[in-house]
């Protein structure tokens, strides 16, 4: 079957519908960014449970507000930033008065900076 000019269009159409920010708050799997003083940028909906508390609340605050400047997610992120690949971790423990005592699988990936306009 053949495709025509029209079903071409639609496919387009509904690929341009797509939001990204959906797809993320659609995982189960917590998502966060950091920017480069360890600040959160964004999060989704999993990332708030998992930090219990909101991306609005989050946002623009240090990740040492919810965990102890020594927790091992920490030293990862660093890692990741150093070395400039991904990571992937067995489990960590995420441990503090406020989220209590979390088992996790964290996986981390490095992004390239936007190029300033």
């Amino acid at each position: 079957m053949t495709q025509t000019p029209e079903d071409s269009d639609r496919t387009e159409d509904k690929a341009r519908k797509i939001d990204p920010g959906s797809v993320l708050g659609a995982l189960a799997l917590p998502v966060f960014v950091l920017d480069e003083n360890n600040r959160f940028a964004s999060l989704n909906l999993a990332a708030e449970q998992l930090f219990a508390a909101s991306a609005a609340t989050l946002t623009g605050r240090e990740i040492t507000s919810v965990l102890p400047s020594d927790n091992p997610l920490l030293t990862l992120v660093e890692q990741v930033r150093r070395k400039g690949y991904s990571i992937s971790e067995s489990d960590i423990t995420l441990e503090s008065p406020r989220l209590g005592h979390i088992s996790w699988r964290p996986r981390f990936r490095r992004f390239p900076k936007r190029p300033t306009p």
